[in-house]
């Protein structure tokens, strides 16, 4: 089914709606027991990081995801604080978290986190493996399928949105069948229709657009995976996520 992107020019909202807050505000008081994981996005925030880390909401999301199917490898790229391996981690005791960061600042700060979060053992939970993405993916790949390394259960992709088919391209050759590839950030408050972010000059198209269209057009014509996008609304923003499950 085609869409008209043109008639919603205009009309693409960024700012988070009142009741989106609301509702975020009531369901994670009700519903999340794990508040200690908060003290990670503040002190994240407070050692000069980014306030980007993975919605509370899609973190637990993603935890109950790899309990529910017995997930005992996942991946991550993009660890920024090591929010989301915490919650992994915290959810499923026999998890191995493998997390890629291309900052070696961030990963210092992700490695405190996840001491305070679980402790002095936290490295035998979560391998923060330092390096670009693209580098680092191709190694894990060859580890693989050379039989030294597990396929993962899991994977979630949440870094530079220009190789984000990059990233699922090796995130499913390294999955076992039936896991989940997730690609966060791809709906981008409707730029992802628009083909160009909201507020640009017409057909300046940003990296992060196109690394989402790609991926969502390639994904679709992918016999390895089904997948849908999920628009998601929340005290953050209107955006959403890829999600694949491996045939």
């Amino acid at each position: 089914m085609a869409s008209n992107a043109a008639s919603f020019i205009g009309s693409s909202p960024h700012a988070p709606e009142p009741f989106w807050i609301a509702v975020d505000d009531y369901t994670l008081t009700h519903l999340n027991h794990h508040q200690r994981l908060d003290t990670i996005l503040s002190a994240s925030v407070s050692a000069g990081l980014p306030p980007i880390a993975t919605h509370p909401v899609l973190a637990k999301t993603l935890a109950m995801q790899a309990r529910a199917t017995n997930t005992t490898h996942a991946l991550e790229v993009g660890t920024l604080g090591g929010y989301t391996p915490a919650w992994l981690a915290t959810l499923n005791p026999g998890i191995k978290v493998t997390t890629v960061e291309v900052s070696e600042a961030h990963a210092a700060v992700a490695r405190e986190n996840l001491r305070a979060a679980l402790g002095e053992a936290w490295a035998e939970r979560v391998e923060i493996v330092v390096g670009a993405g693209r580098d680092v993916l191709p190694r894990l790949r060859a580890e693989v399928e050379a039989g030294t390394r597990e396929r993962f259960g899991l994977t979630y992709i949440d870094a530079d949105k220009e190789n984000n088919w990059f990233y699922f391209d090796n995130a499913v050759a390294m999955s076992r069948q039936g896991a989940s590839v997730y690609v966060d950030n791809v709906v981008r408050g409707g730029n992802l229709v628009l083909g160009f972010e909201y507020g640009s000059r017409k057909g300046a198209a940003s990296e992060a657009v196109l690394g989402s269209r790609e991926v969502v057009e390639k994904a679709g014509k992918d016999e390895r995976v089904e997948a849908v996008v999920m628009q998601t609304t929340s005290g953050k923003s209107w955006d959403g996520h890829l999600w694949a499950t491996v045939n």
